[in-house]
């Protein structure tokens, strides 16, 4: 049992090590806090896992990504809470200790290095109420497991060995030395466990990858899973092609045995908004075999049916239809993986966007709600969000958030559209600036701080380099910025446009009115708005307009990339339920929107404004160059109707979206199911749904987003 004074134990134990070597090298330091982080971090088995891997969240420790932390992190609430159940010796040797480490974190140095230009516009931590946010994470990395389960821990060790002798940066090479060194005592640390709990299998893997590469196919995804778990790393990548090799003479049952096992201990991370596995896809070595394993993947989820893992499928035209038959059977069964990916639109688009050549574009890999990076080769965290509703919200009222009364941007004058859409963009473009000049520093102060020695061993060109992953070692250190609001923008500037300057309904003193008083005593006035073109219908005025403020907000963060020395920055058109989160934080808007209602999902229509029907919502979607971002979601509803009676109108209604769609992630439900949950929880405790990037059961999720949710047209064979 882990009891307070264990973690508080560790946790002095961890900044006194830190403290000890704070001015060693970076690697020699960054391996002394691993090796105490590791010697608390892993929990003993449960009784079903077949797989050792299970770990415990910690105060104090290091890692690329911890929740809204990265490298060296502390959680100031977290240590108070041990502090307030040891003794009062141990109290205050962990005050102490906490009160020298606090400025020590990596977020700390962050924040400390942070210009001017950032920090009167943005607040250092994130709390969505302004237009714009930061956040703090090395995020949406693809480690090339592949190489470690071909090399090993001994073939990795080998490599890096032959490096090393080449000359160059003995911390470096040493440190992720010592780093094989300190995974392969965590497998056997685990093996042993095994061995007492009468695990033989476990043990036999455990045992087995600390000496040798795998050798069989539990012994990879135990390799994975210790490897994902101690570097910090939350996707996983092509499974089925990493896989393929080890599935030649294991029968089906086995696999699915092995996957669904694997799976378990992604549940058990939880982190929902990760968690990535891909299967199908151009460009895998054994597509042959990687096909079998990626059915058996799809199968595996089906029969687990949990949140997790984000389960992807990737198709083009000539791959083996089996693959999208059996999503389909997936999503008749009511289950709402996999998500579906064309690489024919993809493809194109990541070439183009990121600059690269089609053989590397082949590699892209989605991750988190909705973001593309290059697998093994390229990094795209998203460090930032802006709220562009909120954006419009301050251009229309001289700079200020309406519901707060707080200046947030810039007084700009404007006296019709065009000047209004000017001054709304130069709001854009000023914000992007801080934001993107906040990822670099992120990127510099975390290179500074530590080697990040997993990454490095597993991304393209650091060993050859001898350089670290964030100080020179990566192929493409690219950055990404969340954007949400974006259709409330569009369908608002298409309703200002109409009623105030077009067709002059009302002035503009009228509407700013309206929207301050969240449209109360302007009912005439919002019915007027909400009768305005909507997107997702496919009309040519409202998607037009979708059109633009797409564009502007995609060349307005490309603009940066030189500015700030990244081969690329990029925005990101995801949700998770931050459309709901920043909803609540956004007063009324032009487009009939009232004050912290939600906003629509992703580049989806605003919920129930579709009624065109999907064909012509599916249209609307398609008019938005994929090329310009990376990566962006696309959430719909339908009934488990049409992927049972009606499947052969289903698919060729797909297949006609995916003719220029590059993405799509269900919910399927029976109609009435969310309706009937939100009155009688308790008969619903299995209902998976899609919230945006990322899956929940519909009976936890805060009653805001459900809102959200069923409020998302539900297509079935009647519309």
């Amino acid at each position: 049992m882990f009891t307070a004074k264990d973690h508080a134990d560790y946790i002095i134990s961890f900044i006194n090590t830190y403290r000890e070597h704070e001015n060693a090298p970076r690697g020699e330091r960054e391996l002394a806090c691993l090796r105490v982080f590791a010697s608390a971090f892993f929990l003993p088995f449960d009784d079903e896992d077949i797989f050792a891997g299970r770990y415990r969240e910690l105060a104090v420790g290091f890692t690329p990504q911890e929740h809204e932390y990265n490298g060296y992190y502390m959680y100031d609430k977290k240590v108070e809470a041990v502090a307030a159940e040891v003794d009062a010796e141990t109290r205050e040797k962990l005050r102490e200790a906490a009160d020298w480490f606090r400025d020590r974190t990596t977020v700390a140095k962050t924040i400390a290095a942070y210009p001017e230009k950032i920090t009167s516009l943005l607040p250092p931590m994130a709390d969505y109420e302004d237009a714009a946010s930061l956040l703090y994470r090395i995020g949406g990395t693809f480690p090339d497991y592949e190489k470690l389960v071909t090399l090993g821990i001994p073939g990795l060790k080998a490599e890096i060995t032959a490096r090393a002798a080449q000359g160059g940066d003995a911390d470096f090479f040493g440190s992720m030395l010592g780093a094989l060194d300190l995974l392969a005592e965590v497998a056997l640390s685990c093996a042993e466990a095994a061995r007492a709990a009468g695990k033989d299998e476990m043990a036999a893997s455990c045992e087995g990858i600390a000496a040798h590469a795998p050798a069989n196919m539990h012994e990879a995804l135990q390799l994975i899973t210790l490897f994902a778990h101690l570097s910090g790393n939350l996707d996983y990548g092509r499974l089925d092609d990493i896989l393929a090799p080890f599935a030649y003479g294991v029968d089906d049952e086995e696999i699915i045995r092995l996957l669904i096992g694997f799976y378990r201990l992604i549940v058990f991370r939880g982190w929902i908004w990760d968690g990535r596995v891909v299967v199908g896809g151009r460009a895998r070595k054994h597509e042959k075999t990687a096909d079998r394993v990626a059915l058996l993947a799809i199968e595996a989820s089906r029969r687990y049916r949990e949140v997790l893992p984000q389960l992807t499928l990737r198709f083009y035209d000539g791959q083996d239809p089996a693959l999208l038959e059996k999503a389909f059977d997936n999503f008749a069964d009511g289950y709402i993986y996999p998500m579906l990916y064309s690489d024919d639109v993809n493809i194109p688009a990541v070439e183009k966007s990121f600059g690269v050549d089609r053989e590397t574009a082949e590699h892209y890999m989605p991750f988190g709600c909705g973001e593309y990076v290059l697998e093994h080769c390229s990094l795209g965290t998203p460090s930032g969000t802006i709220n562009l509703l909120k954006v419009l919200e301050a251009t229309l009222f001289d700079g200020r958030d309406i519901r707060r009364g707080k200046q947030i941007l810039p007084k700009r004058g404007f006296h019709d559209f065009e000047s209004l859409f000017t001054a709304y963009s130069a709001n854009v473009d000023m914000l992007m600036e801080a934001l993107a000049l906040q990822e670099k520093i992120e990127y510099d102060v975390m290179g500074a701080d530590a080697h990040l020695l997993y990454y490095s061993m597993l991304y393209d060109d650091c060993i050859e380099r001898g350089k670290p992953l964030l100080s020179g070692g990566v192929r493409y250190l690219g950055g990404t910025m969340e954007s949400y609001g974006n259709i409330n923008t569009a369908d608002s500037l298409t309703a200002i446009k109409s009623v105030v300057y077009d067709r002059k309904l009302a002035t503009l003193d009228e509407l700013k009115a309206a929207l301050a008083a969240d449209f109360k005593g302007y009912e005439d006035l919002r019915r007027v708005l909400l009768a305005c073109p909507k997107y997702g219908n496919d009309d040519d005025e409202a998607d037009a307009m979708a059109v633009r403020v797409h564009e502007q907000v995609c060349a307005s963060a490309n603009a940066q990339t030189e500015k700030v020395g990244l081969h690329t920055y990029k925005v990101v058109i995801i949700n998770n339920s931050m459309n709901t989160t920043m909803g609540v934080l956004t007063g009324a808007s032009a487009d009939g929107r009232g004050a912290c209602d939600p906003m629509a999902n992703g580049n989806n229509p605003m919920g129930g404004r579709d009624k065109s029907g999907p064909t012509a919502m599916l249209n609307s979607l398609t008019k938005l160059d994929p090329s310009l971002h990376a990566g962006a979601v696309q959430n719909m509803k339908f009934t488990t109707e049409m992927f049972n009676k009606y499947r052969e109108k289903t698919k060729a209604l797909l297949a006609a979206y995916f003719k220029k769609g590059q993405q799509a992630m269900l919910n399927v439900l029976n109609k009435g199911d969310l309706e009937d949950a939100l009155v009688h929880p308790e008969k619903y405790p299995d209902l998976i749904v899609r919230v945006g990037g990322f899956a929940a059961r519909f009976v936890e999720l805060d009653p805001d987003v459900q809102r959200e949710i069923v409020s998302r047209t539900l297509y079935g064979n009647d519309n």
